[in-house]
């Protein structure tokens, strides 16, 4: 009976620590679509903390869910407003629809022994290649850095406060105009 407690502690634990919009799915790695709270769209990664990519329709957040799934061979569910499952893309399904894309384009790296091993220890563990392993972190990284320089979500309020700082007379700087009219050091 204790046995059965902390196996079932230990799912409602690992529930509580996932970080994707619902519980309970088996598709481990899988991206999700789900409502923004600002409005719109987004799509994250199982287990992420921060999201993917903002959308403005359902139907963008899924062309771009489908295509890093596709692309990382995982999963994909989507979510309906009421954050209920709608539908759930294993895999091998993804690549049957729309166009396959054919990766034609070749990335070469040169390593150490040491990172090469640490690598395929890390890909293993992942049960995934190094080549698998390499492109889903280079793809997650590559989000990451670009998620908050894509989109920026505002509601009325933050707007209007925007608008106002764009309309507001310009402060005179003195000390900014001098140093843009002086000579460079590097002339």
């Amino acid at each position: 009976m204790t046995a059965m407690k902390n196996q079932d502690n230990a799912q409602e634990i690992k529930s509580r620590v996932s970080h994707a919009p619902s519980k309970g799915r088996k598709l481990r790695g899988a991206y999700h679509v789900f409502p923004a709270k600002k409005g719109g769209w987004a799509v994250r990664k199982e287990g992420a903390h921060r999201v993917t990519g903002y959308f403005e329709t359902k139907a963008e957040a899924i062309a771009r869910g489908k295509e890093i799934s596709r692309a990382l061979g995982t999963g994909f569910i989507v979510h309906a407003r009421d954050d209920r499952i709608r539908k759930t893309i294993k895999r091998d399904q993804l690549r049957t629809l729309g166009v396959k894309v054919q990766k034609t384009e070749r990335i070469e790296i040169r390593t150490t022994p040491s990172m090469k091993a640490l690598l395929q220890r890390a890909a293993n563990f992942s049960h995934k290649n190094v080549t698998e392993f390499l492109l889903e972190a280079g793809i997650n990284a590559a989000e990451e850095t670009l998620a908050d320089r894509r989109m920026f979500r505002l509601d009325q309020a933050q707007w209007q406060a925007f608008q106002q700082i764009l309309d507001s007379p310009v402060t005179a700087r003195p000390r900014l105009a001098k140093l843009l009219t002086e000579k460079s050091v590097l002339e």
